[in-house]
């Protein structure tokens, strides 16, 4: 038996709902392979939005935007999750720009957000982190501001600016290219002879290279570098 406060929120909910009944609703595409979290994000935008696009993929979603009669009306907003996320921006961005996006993601590193926003996304969200309460006004504040950028990443980005502020200040020097060649294979678990036969050079002149790579980011171990390699960006 439902107690009063239930009741009340209840009749809330209602009277929310029903606040739409009389406009247009906002519509929004959603990127997710994964049936229970497709449904869940579903849950938390019903009755707020019209959901207008549902794919599992970038390759399913651009077959719909060239289907004309796949989707009813041009989504306003595209949440992409993890699956194919840079593939789905990247086309969203070439091909239909007046869609704002926002990421709802796990990767939750200083370096996810930078990159993502290097592709001009409208927002960065945690999926661990947002209610349907706090997802609703991300969305609203992107349609309605242009972008939506949370204290919590806001602050995660300003962390890994640090540490990338704290490595450049112990490189005085600059990489060669063999180094980075190095240090790319070194964050790909390449063993000394591995790197040595596949770069042909000598077992003790890839030694060399990875001492001098030590002395100049003052780290201990491969691992060291291999933490480099990811928080430098020289992947990219």
């Amino acid at each position: 038996m439902e107690n009063q406060d239930q009741i009340d929120n209840k009749k809330a909910n209602e009277t929310f709902i029903q606040s739409f009944e009389t406009v247009d609703l906002p519509t929004i595409g959603i990127i997710e392979n994964q049936p229970l979290l497709m449904e869940a994000i579903r849950t938390k935008l019903s009755g707020a939005f019209k959901i207008v696009l549902e794919s599992s993929n970038a390759a399913k979603m651009i077959e719909m935007f060239n289907n004309k009669f796949a989707i009813e009306k041009t989504p306003e907003v595209i949440i992409v999750t993890e699956i194919d996320d840079f593939e789905c921006v990247k086309w969203i961005k070439s091909n239909k720009p007046q869609i704002k996006i926002i990421i709802l993601t796990s990767k939750n590193d200083g370096k996810s957000i930078k990159d993502f926003y290097k592709l001009n996304v409208d927002c960065f969200l945690s999926k661990n982190k947002e209610t349907s309460k706090t997802l609703i006004k991300a969305i609203l504040e992107v349609l309605n501001e242009g972008y939506y950028y949370p204290s919590y990443i806001r602050k995660i980005e300003m962390e890994y600016e640090e540490e990338l502020a704290k490595l450049n200040i112990n490189i005085n020097e600059p990489f060669s290219n063999r180094e980075i060649k190095v240090m790319k294979m070194i964050y790909e678990e390449f063993t000394n002879n591995e790197i040595a036969t596949n770069l042909d050079l000598s077992l003790r002149t890839v030694e060399n290279v990875i001492n001098s790579l030590l002395l100049k980011l003052k780290v201990s171990s491969r691992v060291g570098i291999a933490k480099y390699v990811i928080k430098s960006g020289i992947l990219d």
